[in-house]
């Protein structure tokens, strides 16, 4: 099971995603049908806006992990269905699929070939496209009956925009393929990016899938996701503003991290922000603003941690913020220790050993 919510881990990493028309191994994972575009949006707007858009602002949540499914509302089904209210002892599984995509062959082939690869099992596998920017109800038919070949599986409609807005706008997602297994519970087990739908419903199945762990996995990959999305904006306007509260979420948040890769994604952002804040022709250069020099502290003290004082890149950083924030004694302490740490690195890193040794030497002399 670690792996497997290692692999959520994974495919959760970003907010931001890149287009992609090729199709995988249907045997194994649903391809993503993904539009172009990263305009600045207050969120999805079906009818009008079908290409993907990062919000201003991070969403709230009216949807998690755990909480019991809505209801579809469909207008037809325009092959196959009807799908009514989820019924115990099954597990579902939404697939809704961008109508406006000009390639949908292959994502409509893999949805068939996952309902049949489940077809002897308590599964409906189901999809849901609806109103988009140049797609009508009239040309979705017209364009399914070219496909129907690739369609094995219940098509709906949606009503307006009814279901995309109980299960995409109330989880926070803007991607515009996205998968929602529900298990046999009537409960919302998984949503995401397409690629992990058949082993996500094996465990479902069996009544083995930890809902709680599942949820702190994907609600910490999305909000680490929201604040990296923030820090390049802040870093783009110059908005220190911003960038500090940006800082402060990483510094104060995510105080149980639900996996060690999730800890280290949070150390690596951390000390991304840390490099930032000691580059000298930076507009949030640490020993320009006091405010910025305390963050600078509290970054490198929670990078260390995360890495028990034992890495010495990480306790690197955190001498320089150390000295920077006039602590001498605990600026040479960190920087010592990082120097031991690095003499023992197979291969040693020679430039980090030559940059602690002259560090050691200058905090030595304070």
């Amino acid at each position: 099971m670690n792996t497997l919510l290692a692999r959520i881990l994974t495919l959760l990493g970003t907010i931001v995603a890149t287009a992609s028309g090729a199709s995988t191994q249907a045997s194994e994972r649903l391809p993503t049908a993904v539009h172009s575009g990263n305009e600045a949006s207050e969120g999805p707007d079906y009818a009008e806006k079908p290409k993907f858009a990062v919000r201003e602002s991070q969403p709230a949540r009216t949807l998690r992990i755990g909480d019991p499914a809505p209801a579809l509302s469909v207008e037809e089904w325009t092959l196959g269905g009807p799908v009514g209210t989820f019924q115990a002892g099954t597990a579902y599984v939404v697939v809704f699929v961008p109508s406006s995509h000009s390639k949908l062959d292959p994502l409509l082939e893999s949805i068939s070939k996952l309902s049949e690869r489940f077809a002897d099992q308590p599964v409906q596998v189901l999809a849901i496209g609806g109103s988009e920017e140049k797609t009508t109800r009239q040309a979705w038919r017209s364009k399914i009956d070219s496909m129907k070949a690739h369609v094995r599986f219940p098509l709906g409609w949606d009503k307006g925009v009814e279901s995309r807005s109980a299960y995409l706008t109330a989880t926070g997602e803007q991607q515009p393929t996205i998968v929602f297994v529900i298990d046999t519970k009537g409960r919302l087990a998984w949503y995401g990016p397409p690629g992990a739908t058949t082993e996500i419903l094996r465990p479902v199945l069996a009544d083995e899938w930890p809902l709680e762990q599942v949820r702190n996995e994907i609600e910490a990959a999305e909000d680490l996701s929201w604040i990296r999305i923030d820090v390049i904006r802040s870093q783009r306007t110059r908005d220190l503003e911003r960038f500090v509260r940006s800082g402060e979420r990483m510094t104060t948040g995510f105080a149980d991290p639900p996996s060690f890769e999730f800890a280290e994604a949070l150390r690596d952002d951390l000390m991304d922000m840390a490099s930032e804040m000691l580059q000298s022709d930076s507009v949030f250069d640490a020993r320009k603003d006091p405010r910025l020099a305390g963050l600078l502290l509290k970054v490198t003290e929670r990078a260390a941690r995360i890495d028990r004082n034992n890495k010495p890149r990480t306790l690197t950083l955190l001498a320089r913020a150390q000295a920077i924030n006039n602590d001498k004694a605990s600026a040479l302490k960190s920087a010592r220790k990082a120097l031991e740490l690095a003499a023992d690195m197979v291969p040693p890193d020679r430039d980090l050993i030559d940059q602690l040794t002259r560090d050691v030497a200058e905090y030595g002399t304070r």
